[in-house]
């Protein structure tokens, strides 16, 4: 029943019926309604972009994807992560994203170790980033952005070597970058803009041979910027993806659980949604800082695309230093 205009109180009887459905899709209607009290048991479920209010629903342990992005949810996850403890809670994709959540991330993230997509981006969440989610060993994207969250990255992530995404941009973390994530040798996107991080970049930072956006503006970061860009292979361009990286599926016989992660950038100043053209970004904006130094000659080599309307166009665009802007076709 997705887009299909549907504009009403969905009423209790239906929460209980669906308990029998396999997959539950409602996305992406004006429905409304109280969900703090139901209980969800489909293996897909897709309630994102409606008028959903209250505190997040409990889902059983056979719930796979769970996306309620985009509504009003209040209150706080831990009601959700931790009400129900199972050692074989199934969940892979938990999108809470765009609602009015808040308080802290909890600290039962441990049981929920089939975790590989979690969004708790643009809420009202404060505190630390909880040491329990660097146990998630199957996490391939984490997204943070746009909340209150403070103090610094734990250590613990590295233990997340799997990672592809990841998004903090737009929070109140501070500290130094830490040397390990230049070493998450799968990571295709890190966006960090908008925090309180200080310190320089090291040269370390060239060994994410993946990344396709590496975004650091908006914070403190001093020094000069590494002279070993041209080692950064996926940046260079010579690495080509045939397939999203960024997608995922769940189960085979059903057509419209694909994910596909969407990621806001700021190109020349301008904030831009890419979503199904992701993978075809290459960027770097380390604008805003208080790096120092001449630009290194080895950016000449990095090839990038620049979104103009809708139309991609070849050539270069990296924002630097004050937020002068170089490009030009390599």
């Amino acid at each position: 029943m997705s887009k299909a205009g549907i504009s009403d109180l969905v009423p209790s009887w239906f929460w209980n019926w669906s308990l029998q459905l396999e997959f539950l899709d409602l996305s992406n209607n004006l429905l409304r309604g109280e969900v703090s009290n139901i209980f969800l048991n489909s293996s897909v479920i897709n309630l994102s972009s409606n008028l959903f209010k209250g505190r997040l629903p409990s889902v059983s342990a056979n719930v796979e994807v769970l996306n309620i992005a985009n509504n009003s949810i209040s209150g706080t996850v831990s009601p959700l992560l931790c009400g129900k403890k199972s050692a074989t809670n199934k969940l892979s994709v938990l999108d809470v994203s765009n609602n009015v959540l808040s308080g802290d991330l909890g600290q039962c993230w441990v049981h929920w170790q089939a975790l590989v997509h979690l969004n708790l981006g643009s809420n009202s969440f404060s505190g630390e980033i909880p040491h329990s989610i660097g146990y998630l060993s199957q996490l391939e994207s984490l997204l943070l952005n746009d909340n209150s969250i403070s103090e610094y990255i734990p250590s613990t992530l590295q233990n997340c070597s799997t990672m592809k995404f990841i998004d903090m941009g737009n929070n109140q973390l501070s500290d130094t970058i830490p040397t390990w994530m230049w070493e998450m040798q799968y990571l295709i996107v890190l966006r960090l803009r908008s925090n309180n991080f200080s310190g320089s970049i090291t040269q370390n930072m060239c060994q994410l041979s993946s990344l396709i956006v590496l975004d650091l503006a908006n914070n403190s970061l001093s020094g000069s910027i590494p002279n070993c860009l041209d080692k950064m292979k996926t940046m260079a361009g010579e690495d080509d993806f045939f397939a999203n990286p960024l997608s995922y599926s769940y189960g085979s016989d059903f057509s419209y659980n694909n994910y596909k992660e969407s990621l806001e950038l700021v190109p020349k100043g301008d904030e831009l949604e890419y979503r199904d053209n992701l993978i075809l970004v290459r960027m770097i904006d380390l604008s805003s800082n208080k790096l120092s130094g001449t630009v290194p000659p080895e950016i000449s080599k990095l090839s990038a695309l620049r979104l103009e309307g809708y139309l991609l166009s070849q050539g270069v665009s990296f924002q630097l230093l004050t937020g002068e802007t170089l490009q030009g076709d390599f």
